[in-house]
């Protein structure tokens, strides 16, 4: 089955747009989706596949020949973790100290909002010190570049 399509270029800022031909043939060690003007290494010139779907060591696997000088696909993605049933549907307010919901949270939404709580536990951060008795924004020593964690009275950076 072909394919002809106006595809047009993302980039913000960009209006460009080109006419796309892809055929996708689907047999049964995978679907093969040919692009006109593009192909892989060990195909003949208008027959080659860059890109092609199938079901790799029990996995639905997409395979991409980004580049036409290379024999093996330059990408490989694993599409388990595309599956609708792997959605994980984070609750609309978390009470953070819920073991529950918590548990419910993906271990990236967890890391995000561990690093929330940690971050609000924080505070705001301190403005430097200048050990001199002067403002840091008006100290010579500090005005030095020096001034990112206070200096001391030999001018020597506080960590």
């Amino acid at each position: 089955m072909t394919n002809c399509f106006n595809l047009e270029d993302g980039a913000e800022g960009h209006a460009e747009s080109v006419e796309v031909e892809i055929t996708y043939s689907g047999r049964a060690s995978g679907l093969d989706i040919d692009i006109a003007g593009y192909g892989d290494k060990s195909s003949r010139p208008g027959y080659g596949t860059p890109i092609h779907l199938s079901l790799y060591a029990g996995t639905l696997t997409l395979r991409v020949w980004a580049d036409i000088n290379q024999e093996e696909p330059t990408h490989t993605i694993d599409l388990e973790g595309a599956r609708e049933n792997k959605r994980i549907e984070a609750p609309k307010e978390i009470d953070p100290l819920d073991p529950q919901q918590i548990r419910k949270l993906s271990p990236v939404q967890r890391t995000d909002l561990a690093a929330f709580i940690n971050r609000m536990m924080a505070g705001p951060k301190p403005i430097p010190k200048c050990v001199h008795g002067a403002h840091p924004d008006r100290c010579e020593m500090c005005a030095t570049g020096m001034d990112q964690g206070g200096i001391d009275a030999n001018g020597n950076p506080i960590e």
